[in-house]
């Protein structure tokens, strides 16, 4: 079943990155999710990456920017070697207040993995080129490989922005081509996170624009220059997202599951799911969980 890691575990609040590469990995690694995001480029060997709605073939060159909340497991690894990079916006934001102004970095960061159908998630495989140039930038930071003392929070940071440029700028073409340069409005994000807080609430475009102080025509606006959909929508998205979670953390039974997130009928939350991933909860359950039993 899938664990939750959280940044305390691993992390002070002080802490703004930390990184870990890994050493030959073989086999399966259980399915989890966290509370920070997680940044991997893979840098040798081979295996299969697997997320809540789709497989990501690894090898070398590939890369995920994984976005709190998003499960996802590691099977038939063969040698995997990778470098794995923890961070959390607010801390970023502490440290650079303005670096998610950047429309590159926010793109990356935020608008792609929040984009339709990619469920929190954005992967890829770079060029021979692009990771000939983004490796050594990771392989510096991994030279601090788990080191946390204070007085190389500075470095570390510093060696995390360079390889997420060069990551950043090695995608450009996709990540603008998705259109997001702008600066999202602050009251997009709050309103994300208040549908955050509270999944099965019986929300209403009304009441959210209210709290934002915003007609809810701009509020709809802002929300979908930002995150590709209207408010409602993207909060059934999440609502499926933490579905999909519930599936395989868990035995509950698919009402109750859909129930969790304000889904009642279960006929609704199963055609509600199916829109999402493509199966019912009953087959989504088997492929990703009963089947490795």
């Amino acid at each position: 079943m899938p664990s939750h890691l959280t940044w305390a575990r691993f992390f002070t609040p002080a802490d703004v990155v930390g990184c870990h590469a890994w050493a030959r990995r073989d086999g399966s690694f259980e399915a989890h999710d966290h509370d920070f995001h997680e940044l991997v480029l893979i840098t040798g060997g081979r295996a299969v990456q697997r997320f809540a709605h789709q497989d990501q073939a690894l090898a070398r060159g590939s890369f995920a920017v994984i976005a709190p909340g998003a499960w996802h497991a590691y099977e038939q690894g063969r040698g995997l070697y990778g470098i794995d990079c923890a961070f959390t916006l607010a801390g970023l934001k502490r440290w650079m207040p303005g670096l998610l102004d950047d429309p590159l970095v926010s793109a990356l960061l935020v608008h792609a993995p929040a984009a339709a159908g990619r469920h929190g998630v954005l992967t890829g495989v770079l060029a021979p080129a692009a990771y000939a140039r983004c490796r050594p930038a990771f392989a510096a930071l991994a030279e601090l490989n788990d080191r946390l003392e204070p007085e190389l929070r500075p470095e570390r940071l510093g060696r995390f922005l360079v390889a997420l440029g060069r990551l950043a700028h090695a995608i450009a073409p996709e990540l603008t081509g998705r259109g997001r340069q702008h600066d999202p409005h602050p009251a997009a994000a709050a309103t994300a996170r208040r549908l955050e807080s509270d999944l099965a609430r019986a929300w209403t475009v009304a009441e959210l624009a209210a709290a934002a102080r915003l007609d809810p025509s701009g509020l709809t606006r802002h929300f979908r220059r930002a995150y590709g959909m209207p408010p409602l929508a993207w909060l059934n998205q999440r609502r499926a997202e933490r579905v999909a979670y519930l599936l395989v953390a868990g035995d509950q039974a698919v009402g109750a599951v859909g129930a969790a997130v304000g889904w009642f009928d279960p006929n609704y939350a199963a055609r509600r799911f199916r829109a999402a991933f493509g199966l019912s909860p009953s087959a989504y359950r088997f492929r990703f969980r009963d089947r490795g039993r």
